[in-house]
């Protein structure tokens, strides 16, 4: 973007980053580049039109970050755009090609770099076995339906956890807490001598939410705390230290965290 011959259109394009889902995910990803861009790669690199830069959000829905209170949604949407990412809601795409992207409503939008951050289709498995809706019940997302024992519809001995499955009577979140949940449950259930007997139903315990927005400002929403801003960032980092696997990461992390902090993100390249 930053040679000579390159056109202002051309370099409108590159410099246009499009991130498509308005979960956690896409929403701390959004944040992490804005703060890399604006605050990291202005320094290294001076001479890059950063002014020119953008980073745009493409969100389906009527909101981004449906699962959070509608408090802490607006906070997070006015801290993104003082960050310069615009947010497009009802915004659902419908065809992607290597220099734009496509809404449903007819509207073209040219990108320098995409990053898919909303939904995905099943696994092959998942898809073999809802051709046959007799045996394995579904839904038009092709998420498999399970009792209150993590077993599927119609089947004693077979289980679906985590984005694959869902439950009629208390339909889930498809996030890593309650995969993680059911996944302890039925560890629990297979390691006693019969399985199948009468083994209490899956509860799930709702542990919370959090979400980084940038400039070391953070969400959080439990049963009892809604919070938003520095205090949310810094519970957001401590509870992310803590469910690191080894004690190798839980030491080289914050390390990390600490020389980011000081002397700012490494851009260089070899």
């Amino acid at each position: 973007a930053s040679m000579p011959t390159c056109t202002p259109e051309e370099r409108a394009r590159i410099l246009t980053f499009v991130v498509v889902g308005g979960g956690p995910t896409a929403i701390e990803l959004c944040a992490e580049l804005s703060d890399f861009l604006w605050e990291d790669l202005v320094r290294a690199y001076p001479e890059v039109p950063l002014d020119q830069v953008k980073v745009e959000v493409l969100e389906g829905s009527p909101q981004i970050l449906s699962m959070f209170e509608k408090s802490l949604v607006a906070r997070a949407v006015r801290n993104l755009k003082r960050q310069g990412v615009q947010i497009h809601t009802n915004s659902a795409v419908t065809k992607v090609t290597d220099r734009h992207v496509e809404l449903a409503d007819g509207q073209r939008i040219p990108y320098g770099c995409l990053i898919w951050a909303a939904g995905i289709g099943p696994v092959p498995l998942i898809d073999t076995l809802c051709q046959d809706a007799e045996r394995f019940p579904h839904t038009k997302q092709h998420r498999l339906l399970i009792d209150e024992h993590l077993r599927v519809k119609g089947h004693t001995d077979v289980y679906a956890v985590g984005d694959c499955a869902v439950s009629e009577t208390e339909p889930l979140m498809a996030t890593a807490q309650v995969a993680h949940q059911q996944g302890a449950y039925l560890a629990e259930m297979f390691s006693k001598p019969d399985p199948s007997g009468t083994e209490k139903p899956f509860k799930f315990k709702y542990l919370g939410l959090m979400a980084y927005i940038g400039r070391y400002q953070g969400l959080m929403e439990t049963p009892d705390v809604r919070i938003s801003g520095l205090l949310a960032w810094l519970s957001w980092r401590s509870v992310y230290l803590t469910r690191l696997g080894t004690w190798k990461s839980k030491i080289q992390v914050p390390f990390d965290w600490f020389r980011t902090f000081v002397f700012g993100r490494d851009v260089t390249t070899f």
